[in-house]
């Protein structure tokens, strides 16, 4: 890709480096973006997201004020590397310490035909999931009679 970037966009040819460094936040972003869905699928964590959000703003602006000067547009791509990584693992902290206590779940399973596997499954949500209240709802077409 640099050489067609070389020759019909000569320009930008510098920027190469800057995008090479900026691809490292391909992960993060990836990874991020769910965990703060999850977070915001309830009202609970609304505030807590959007103070996170705010934290990794000023965390990311305030590197650019001190590295921009220095090392220009790469200090500006090295920050931006940064602070994703750093927002990625406030989210995901926040996610593990929050999200995942439950007081109820609620499970659907939809099973065609699969006994064995329908029980092996029940029996490693109950003796996996640390909850106050489980609550099963199965559909099962073409159940067979149960053994």
């Amino acid at each position: 890709m640099p050489p067609l970037i070389g020759v019909f966009l000569p320009k930008y040819i510098e920027g190469i480096s800057a995008i090479r460094v900026l691809a490292f936040t391909i992960p993060f972003m990836f990874a991020h973006t769910p965990a703060v869905l999850v977070l915001l699928s309830t009202d609970k964590y609304f505030k807590t997201c959007y103070s996170l959000s705010f934290l990794t703003l000023g965390f990311n602006v305030l590197l650019n004020f001190l590295l921009i000067p220095k090392y220009g547009y790469m200090g500006a791509s090295y920050v931006t590397v940064f602070s994703e990584a750093f927002s990625f693992v406030v989210f995901i902290f926040l996610l593990q310490r929050n999200a995942f206590k439950m007081d109820s779940l609620e499970v659907v399973i939809v099973n065609w035909n699969t006994t064995k596997l329908l029980e092996e499954c029940l029996s490693s949500i109950k003796d996996n999931l640390n909850t106050k209240k489980l609550k099963f709802m199965l559909s099962d077409n073409a159940h067979q009679r149960w053994r």
